[in-house]
């Protein structure tokens, strides 16, 4: 069942509001996230947003992996449109990795 308003912004999984509490941390993440998906859905500066967003992704990957497995095939389908995104725009990143 999907629910709408604050609540559906904060972790769901007590593991979760151990690990981020409910404080900076929390809010730094989350204003992170916000500010990437904006991005990603203006389509402006998606190479960015993207790049921006992969370490979020790979330890939301890893915290469901390895604490909280409810959620993991979802999250899996997360890391693969993330990893598309990253792949179309690989062009942008080609200078990272020039010597």
């Amino acid at each position: 069942m999907f629910r709408f308003g604050f609540e559906t912004i904060l972790p769901e999984s007590p593991e979760a509001i151990r690990l981020l509490g409910t404080g900076y941390l929390l809010v730094t993440e989350k204003s992170l996230e916000l500010a990437g998906g904006l991005l990603l859905l203006s389509g402006r500066f998606v190479p960015l947003a993207a790049a921006a967003l992969f370490p979020v992704t790979v330890n939301i990957v890893l915290f469901h992996a390895f604490v909280d497995r409810g959620l993991l095939p979802l999250v899996l389908g997360m890391l693969a449109a993330h990893l598309y995104v990253l792949w179309t725009k690989r062009s942008h990143y080609a200078g990272l990795f020039e010597s």
